[in-house]
């Protein structure tokens, strides 16, 4: 009867583990708008600062559900980029969601006309119940007026198991525990 017991409180601690979902942020965000750099020269800047922006073309996943629209407007914190230097944190922030910048690398060589970089972060939300989500990231500039686009989105979701796929387990592992117990019940009769 004791390891019955046993298995029953391990069927049920393991049920209720699988009850807490992890609800990654998911879909994509563009932004377009205008920067300056410390040199005034994209060619020869090291940073992107004063950044005005509003979110742009096709948003997707948990950006469209949170309502951010185009004429949601972004907020840049200043980075450099040459030499890189990361992490940047709260790279961008729109309504509920910012970019930690954790890895950046360049596209393209930095020039006259321009420069390509991308990299990965996390996204994040204040929102309750959106975790913490890995996400890639790209930042094209040109010096013709400059404006810049970037856009961001998150990693594919990671398969977390559903609560009754958890629970079935569960019940196929009270049945083998009674299944035993009766087995030896048997032979000892």
């Amino acid at each position: 009867m004791k390891i019955l017991n046993k298995t029953l409180l391990a069927a049920g601690i393991f049920a209720m583990a699988g009850v807490a979902n992890a609800i990654p942020i998911t879909g994509s965000i563009s932004f377009t708008g205008a920067f300056t750099t410390d040199t005034g020269l994209l060619a020869t800047a090291a940073t992107i600062s004063n950044t005005s922006a509003r979110v742009t073309g096709v948003i997707t996943g948990s950006f469209a559900a949170e309502g951010i629209s185009s004429a949601s407007s972004v907020t840049y914190s200043n980075f450099t980029f040459n030499p890189i230097s990361v992490p940047v944190n709260n790279l961008w922030s729109v309504g509920s969601f910012s970019f930690n910048l954790t890895q950046m690398a360049f596209s393209y060589p930095q020039s006259v006309y321009g420069i390509g970089l991308h990299g990965s972060g996390i996204i994040s939300s204040s929102t309750t119940g959106l975790d913490p989500t890995p996400g890639s990231w790209r930042f094209n500039a040109t010096s013709a007026g400059d404006s810049f686009v970037w856009g961001s989105s998150s990693a594919a979701p990671k398969s977390v198991p559903e609560p009754a796929a958890v629970l079935l387990l569960g019940a196929g592992l009270i049945g083998f525990g009674v299944t035993r117990q009766v087995r030896k019940a048997r032979k000892a009769a």
